[in-house]
């Protein structure tokens, strides 16, 4: 008689469910999440606006040179794209149909991106600022993204497609 051997952790009863990471999210959480990444991308727009109208109307007050104006371009450019990008994100999310086989808004190599991005974040914002230990709960969060990031890229690369009824062009 042979005894199936249970593990007694307490960690136990919190496994992940990884099914849950893979379906289909409620339809107001995507719309919330939307509206959010408008907000965001609104306010990253105004804030280049903003920076222009701030240039033109003091330029005369400060001293810029060419390097620094140029340093404002491409961190302006770097700023719009971003927003471009938070509203094509958005807009996908609030027609609630992917391009993407498994109707996500993020590949498997984004996501594992996202996750390398996230991981490195503490360690670059204690390095840049040493006093940032005192928030090490935020500290913490990025690293629970970037395992969550992981954990999803890892799922959707090891999950079969689905169907979602768009024709594939053919090959």
């Amino acid at each position: 008689m042979q005894v199936a051997h249970e593990s007694s952790s307490p960690a136990r009863g919190f496994r992940a469910k990884y099914e849950k990471l893979l379906r289909k999210s409620p339809r107001t959480l995507e719309i919330f999440c939307a509206l959010v990444l408008i907000g965001l991308a609104v306010e990253f727009l105004s804030e280049v606006v903003f920076w222009e109208w701030f240039y033109f109307r003091y330029h005369r007050d400060y001293a810029y040179t060419p390097a620094s104006r140029m340093a404002e371009w491409v961190y302006e450019v770097c700023v719009a794209l971003l927003a471009l990008w938070m509203i094509g994100m958005a807009w996908n999310l609030i027609r609630g149909a992917s391009r993407r086989r498994d109707r996500g808004l993020f590949s498997p190599r984004a996501l594992r991106v996202w996750g390398t991005v996230f991981a490195l974040l503490p360690v670059l914002i204690l390095v840049a600022a040493p006093g940032a230990i005192t928030h090490f709960h935020l500290l913490f969060w990025c690293v629970i993204a970037a395992g969550a990031c992981f954990a999803l890229a890892a799922r959707r690369a090891a999950a079969p497609p689905v169907d979602s009824g768009i024709p594939t062009p053919i090959e």
